[in-house]
Formats: structure tokens, sequence, C-alpha cells
């Protein structure tokens, strides 16, 4: 995982000098020729090397988001960027089941076999994709002006309240997702099968979140639907504590307040992803990569807040929920305009 956060910092800024299409390119090979070696590998180091290049290909992922920011702008970006969150919150769902079930039929090794053949797709499919990036600037001073795009990006009221905000919502989310396993599993006592349906209703929410934000962010914009969504969220936040402090250990108390709480993420994750890249079409890239890596590292934070507090009920759990959920809407007072989008661009 950490693999992916350091690669996407490279990646973004690089597709902003170089173009979407190379980098894209380049990624998915790393990922194809990762999952091969995983699949032939005979030792632990073997393994572990092709595991490392498949976080090291993964991080191109990032691209995706700039690419629809070079495609889209204002309410239609955000749009396809929350159903694109719907796709991102139904993979880990569908990724655990289909990988369990390939194993139990044939072995571990398949499933790499089927990681090395979506990655040969991928890449056979990105070859037929156009260049998205046309304000990209071959330069052999390309280091000075990734740096200059990561200094404007640090200093950009607009976009830091957006990109910390999301970040803080994704924080939010892996509060959840570190804890429950331990939850529902050793201290409730349920079956590995009856958590994978308990964690796939909570990210139902999620899912149904980003669905109804691609549906209603035409009508009433991305401010109103930010709005919404940090209602959700905090509103979620707080009645999972209030819950999970009355009734410490009960499924419901967290399930139902967490079914809330995620649709509110789905919904400030992707507002707030199309609010930050829409003042900055130059460095799409380099934002959201900078974005993307503050997002896992406010998940590495609120994982390990949940995994060293006591965890005899689910009262930390749902604390860090809340503090993290608070945070994200407090980010939101950095910005200072009362504008829909600024105008500015990045300082190439």
């Amino acid at each position: 995982m950490r693999g992916v956060w350091v690669a996407q910092l490279f990646y973004g800024p690089l597709s902003d000098c170089f173009g979407r299409k190379p980098l894209f390119l380049l990624s998915l090979s790393i990922y194809t020729i990762a999952s091969v070696i995983c699949i032939f590998s005979t030792t632990i180091q073997v393994f572990i090397l092709g595991r490392c290049l498949q976080a090291l290909g993964s991080g191109g992922a990032v691209l995706v988001f700039a690419i629809i920011r070079d495609l889209y702008e204002g309410k239609q970006a955000a749009k396809i960027i929350a159903y694109m969150s719907a796709v991102v919150a139904i993979s880990p769902i569908i990724g655990p089941i289909l990988g369990g079930i390939i194993q139990s039929l044939l072995s571990w090794q398949y499933n790499f076999v089927v990681l090395a053949l979506i990655g040969g797709f991928l890449l056979l499919l990105s070859r037929f994709i156009a260049e998205t990036n046309q304000k990209q600037k071959f330069s052999a001073a390309f280091s000075k002006e990734i740096g200059s795009h990561y200094r404007y990006l640090f200093t950009s009221k607009r976009y830091l309240s957006n990109a910390l905000s999301a970040a803080f919502a994704f924080g939010a989310l892996f509060a959840y997702v570190s804890g429950a396993p331990y939850l529902f599993l050793n201290l409730m006592g349920y079956s590995s099968a009856t958590f994978g349906w308990i964690f796939a209703i909570a990210a139902f929410g999620y899912v149904v979140g980003a669905f109804v934000n691609g549906k209603l962010i035409s009508r009433f914009g991305v401010n109103v639907m930010s709005k919404i969504g940090m209602l959700f969220l905090v509103g979620g936040g707080l009645t999972i504590s209030l819950f999970c402090y009355v009734y410490p250990l009960n499924p419901f108390a967290i399930i139902l307040p967490q079914i809330m709480c995620e649709f509110g993420i789905s919904v400030v994750i992707s507002t707030c992803i199309a609010k930050a890249l829409q003042p900055i079409p130059q460095c799409a890239g380099t934002g959201m990569a900078l974005l993307g890596f503050l997002r896992f590292l406010a998940a590495s934070g609120s994982s390990a807040v949940v995994m060293i507090c006591d965890c005899s009920s689910a009262l930390p759990l749902a604390v860090t929920v809340l503090g993290c959920s608070l945070l994200s809407f407090f980010c939101r007072f950095i910005e200072r305009d009362s504008g829909d989008y600024l105008t500015t661009t990045c300082i190439g």
C-alpha cells in the first residue's frame, strides 16, 4: 500500500509534463509484468518483489481522475468522479470474494493469473485512448516545473481546503475498515462469511451516495451536494459515537450509523476532488497525486489510532470516525472565497 502512495506522487506530476497516456501505459506495463512475476515466484523474496512492483504499477490509477479533469469541468466532472467512486467502493467488496472462490477452486497463483490478464487487457485497451493532456510541457527542466506545481498546491487555500477535507473523510472510512474486523470477528464472534455481508451492508451506503450524487449534482450543483454530504458525514459520526457509548457491542449501533456515514463520505470525497482539481487544469495530475497521498496518509493515521486504542468496545472506532468527520468539516474553513470556482491556474 505504501508503494502506491509514493508511486502516485511521481505519476501525477510526470503526466503533467509528458502526458497522461505514456505514464498510464507505463504503469499498466509494470503492473502486468509484476503479476507475472508473482505467478512464477518460487521464493518469498521474489514474491515480495512482484508485489512491490504491483504497487508501483498501481500508482498509475491516480491518472484516471486527472484524465476526467482534462475532459470535463464543473458539475460534469463531479458527476463522472461520483460514478468512479462507486466503482472504487464496489471493487474491494467483489475482489476478496472472487479471490476466495478462485483460491478454493484452483490455487493462489491463479489469482495473479487473473490480475495479469486484467492488466494485459487494460494495457491493450489503453493503446486506443487518445492523449487528454493538451497542456503538457516537454521541458528539460521538468523537475523544477514539478517543484513549482507542488509549491503552488501547498499555498492554494482552495486546493488544500478540499484536498484535506477529502483526505479526512477517507480517514473516517478507513477507521471503520481497520477496526470492524476485530470488533465483529473477535469481540462479537461472527463468522467470516457473516462479516463479509456486514461489511457489504455498510459499503452499500457508499455506493448509494455515489449514485445519488451523480444523479443530483447536475441539478443542485457541487457546493450544495458537498454540504449535503458533509451533513451525512458529521451526522453519521455523531450518531455512531452516541450509539456506541450507549450500546458498546451492539452490531446495529455500528452498522446503521456507518451506512449514513459512508453515504456522506462518498459525496464529500467526489465533490471535494472535483472542486480541488477544477482551478488547476495545468497540473491536475500533480494535484490528484498529492490528494491521493493525503488521503492514504489520513487513512494510515486513523487506522493507527483505532489499533492502539482500547478495543474492548466499539467506542474507539466510533470516536475516531467522528474525529475524522469533524476534521473534514473544519478543513472547509481554510477556503475563504465564496465563489463557485476559482479561475486561477498552476504556475508553470
